[in-house]
């Protein structure tokens, strides 16, 4: 019997937005030129080996969002984006949400996602 394997999905806007926080590491100095180069590469090269499902940002994530915000924000305090990556992946029918962000990490729980173990904090 095969073993099932749910797929990453990513929309432009989630692409965008690895693709910032590589310039945002280097501003803050988390990696060093080279690191995040590699980094970006590897990535890159992910898209193109369709490592993961690439989906059309869904138009019904603004209105979620809207939803989400009023219900999550004022308890999480997450920023919009964030409710914009967990509202797409609720209109993609996701069943998990990976995040290594906190508040993301909680608003897309209280979303109804399963989410990713977050690392132990220092």
């Amino acid at each position: 019997m095969g073993t099932t394997h749910e797929s990453l999905v990513i929309s432009p806007f989630c692409e965008l937005e690895t693709l910032n926080a590589f310039g945002l590491s280097l501003f803050r100095k988390a990696l060093t030129p080279t690191e995040a180069a590699r980094i970006r590469n590897v990535f890159e090269s992910d898209l193109k080996t369709n490592m993961y499902r690439f989906f059309p940002f869904p138009p019904g994530a603004f209105d979620l969002a809207k939803v989400l915000s009023e219900r999550i924000t004022p308890v999480v305090g997450v920023r919009a984006a964030d409710l914009l990556h967990i509202a797409a992946a609720l209109e993609l029918n996701a069943t998990s949400f990976y995040t290594f962000d906190l508040r993301q990490h909680r608003a897309a729980h209280i979303a109804g996602l399963r989410v990713n173990p977050l690392p132990s904090q220092p």
